[in-house]
C-alpha cells in the first residue's frame, strides 16, 4: 500500500482504491445493516458502525452496489435528520427513523444498570421496531446479499427473501448468548455464512454449533494506516504518557488500569495517564462506573486526565505521542479496533491476554501482553516499557509493519467481498 506521500495522498482518509472486480466476478448488490442504535457514517462513534462505514466504501469502490441501513444521524436516540447528505460515494443510505416512543425507551435504557432485568426486554422491543423499519427500507433493494452486523435477533427478524443470501457478521459473542439460543438455532440454517472478527469467536461458536461450523469464517478487523500513522516529531516529547481509549465500562478494565497507574507513579513520578472515551457514544450519560473511576483517580490529581469522547484524528495524535497505549480488558475482547489503530501509529501497545487480542499482538514481537485483571502485572509491564525507549520503538515499528501487511481496511474489504460473493 502506498504511504501518505504516495499516489493515494489526495484521496479521502480511509479510502484506498482496490482493483476493479476480478474477471468473471459479477457485481453483487450488498445491503449492510448495523445494530439498532447508532448511525452510519459513525458521527456518534461506535466500533461496528466505524467498521461498516470503512468497509462499505471499499466494497463499493471494488464495483459492488452498496446500501447501508442504520439509524439517522441525529442526536443518539433522538433526531430525525437524514442519515447523511449524499457524499458522492455511490452508497445508498437507508434511514430507519426513530419513533418518539422508541427514543424515550432508549433514553431510559441508557440510564439503567447493564444487568437490569428489563433492559434486555427493552432492547428486544427496540430491535423489533428497527427491524420492521429496515425491512420497509429494503423493499426496493435488489436481491443480493443481506449483510447483518452483530445481532442474530435482528438477522432473524429481517427474515429471508427469494434469491437473497443472508450473511451474519459477529463482532462480539452474541451467537453463544444463552438468551438468544432458540433464535440462533432457527437462524443458522437460513444464513449463507457467519463471519467472525477473530478465531476466538469463531472457535467458540463452532463448539456450540458444530453442525454449522463449516460455514463459519474469520475475517480479522482492520484500520486506516493513513489516518493512524506515526508522528516521530511528537513521540516522547512530553515525558511518560500512557493512553487508554475506549468505552468506560467494567469489562474494559479501566479500574484495573487506574490501580496499576497508582503503582507506577512512585517509580515514575511525572508519568501521566490520559483516559479517552465515554460510557458508549457522543453525549452518552455519565454512569455510576464512570463516576467511580473519577473518584478512584482523584488522589492522583492532574496526573490522570479524562478527555471524554474524541474524534479519530484527535485520538490518533494521542496514540502517536504516547509512551504506551494500554488495553486493560478483563473480558474476552474479540478484535478491538483500538489495538489496530495504536499499532498503526507505531505505538507500544500493552494489552490483556484475552479473547482475540493475541491474534493481533505477538508478545514481545509487536507489543506486550499481560494477564487480565492483574494491576500488579499491568504496572510492571507499564514500568518496563516506560524505562526502555528502544524497546518501545522496536515494538512500535513491528506493530505498524503488521498493520500494513495484513490489517488495512483494503485487506478486510477484499476478504469480505470474497466471502459474500463466493
Amino acid at each position: 500500500m502506498a504511504g501518505p506521500d504516495g499516489p493515494e495522498a489526495g484521496r479521502p482518509l480511509g479510502v484506498h482504491r482496490e482493483d476493479s472486480l476480478p474477471t468473471g466476478v459479477l457485481p453483487t448488490p450488498i445491503a449492510f445493516v448495523v445494530p439498532e442504535r447508532l448511525p452510519v457514517p459513525p458521527v456518534l462513534g461506535g466500533a461496528v458502525e466505524r467498521w461498516v462505514h470503512e468497509v462499505s466504501l471499499q466494497v463499493r469502490e471494488a464495483g459492488h452496489p452498496v446500501a447501508v441501513a442504520s439509524r439517522p444521524a441525529g442526536s443518539g436516540a433522538g433526531g430525525d435528520a437524514p442519515v447523511a447528505p449524499d457524499a458522492g460515494d455511490g452508497i445508498e443510505r437507508l434511514a430507519a427513523q426513530w419513533a418518539p416512543w422508541a427514543q424515550r425507551l432508549e433514553a431510559w435504557r441508557q440510564t439503567v444498570p447493564q444487568r437490569h432485568p428489563l433492559r434486555a426486554l427493552a432492547k428486544a422491543v427496540l430491535v423489533a421496531d428497527y427491524a420492521w423499519r429496515v425491512r420497509r427500507a429494503l423493499r426496493g433493494q435488489p436481491a443480493g446479499v443481506l449483510y447483518v452486523h452483530n445481532d442474530p435477533f435482528l438477522a432473524w427478524l429481517l427474515g429471508s427473501r427469494r434469491g437473497r443470501r443472508t450473511v451474519l457478521h459477529l463482532h462480539n459473542d452474541h451467537l453463544v448468548n444463552p438468551l438468544l439460543r432458540p433464535v440462533v438455532k432457527a437462524l443458522l440454517p437460513r444464513v449463507h455464512k457467519v463471519l467472525f472478527v477473530c478465531d476466538h469467536l469463531r472457535d467458540q461458536a463452532a463448539r456450540a454449533f458444530p453442525a454449522h461450523a463449516p460455514r463459519f469464517v474469520t475475517v480479522l478487523n482492520g484500520t486506516d494506516p493513513q489516518q493512524f500513522q506515526p508522528h516521530p516529531a511528537h513521540a516522547g516529547t512530553e515525558g511518560i504518557t500512557f493512553v487508554y481509549a475506549g468505552r468506560l465500562m467494567p469489562d474494559k478494565g479501566v479500574h484495573v488500569l487506574l490501580e496499576a497507574f497508582a503503582q507506577v507513579r512512585p517509580q515514575i513520578p511525572h508519568a501521566r495517564l490520559v483516559i479517552v472515551g465515554s460510557s458508549f457514544f457522543v453525549g452518552a450519560p455519565i454512569t455510576a462506573y464512570e463516576r467511580g473511576l473519577r473518584e478512584q483517580a482523584g488522589p492522583m490529581g492532574d496526573a490522570v486526565e479524562f478527555t471524554g469522547f474524541l474524534s479519530p484524528p484527535e485520538v490518533a495524535r494521542l496514540y502517536a505521542g504516547a509512551s504506551a497505549v494500554v488495553v486493560p480488558s478483563v473480558w474476552a475482547e474479540p478484535c478491538p479496533l483500538v489495538v489496530l489503530e495504536a499499532m498503526a501509529c507505531a505505538a507500544c501497545v500493552v494489552a490483556s491476554r484475552v479473547g482475540g487480542i493475541p491474534e493481533l499482538i505477538d508478545d514481545g514481537g509487536n507489543g506486550v501482553l499481560v494477564p487480565p485483571d492483574s494491576a500488579v502485572a499491568l504496572a510492571q509491564a507499564m514500568c518496563r516499557v516506560a524505562a526502555d525507549v528502544s524497546l518501545r520503538q522496536r515494538l512500535g515499528r513491528a506493530a505498524r509493519e503488521a498493520v500494513l501487511a495484513r490489517h488495512t481496511w483494503a485487506h478486510v474489504a477484499q476478504n469480505v467481498a470474497r466471502e459474500l460473493t463466493a
